[in-house]
């Protein structure tokens, strides 16, 4: 995305999602993308302006998420646990 329309249209997105006033999202990423935009990419994933149905959404994220995705009508119905694998040290 490069125009300031559409970086507006993000900072009412954002407005919505966390319940705030995210205006100066939109003028600030404006700023950034005039400084440097060979250096800079905006991308949003849309649906042509259309609410999609989905069965479930699989959302890997940390538990400072979980009161954004209940206010917007998800809730859990699983959880994963994250495992490293480290192999063994050759001799």
């Amino acid at each position: 995305m490069t125009d300031d329309i559409d970086m507006h249209r993000i900072a009412v997105m954002e407005s919505i999602v966390w319940g705030q006033d995210w205006s100066r999202l939109g003028d600030g990423l404006i700023a950034r993308v005039s400084a440097a935009p060979e250096e800079i990419a905006v991308m949003v994933a849309e649906a042509d302006g259309a609410e999609l149905a989905v069965a479930y959404l699989h959302v890997d994220a940390s538990d400072d998420s979980a009161p954004i995705l209940r206010r917007l009508g998800f809730h859990s119905v699983t959880t994963t646990t994250p495992y490293v694998w480290s192999p063994p040290q050759q001799p």
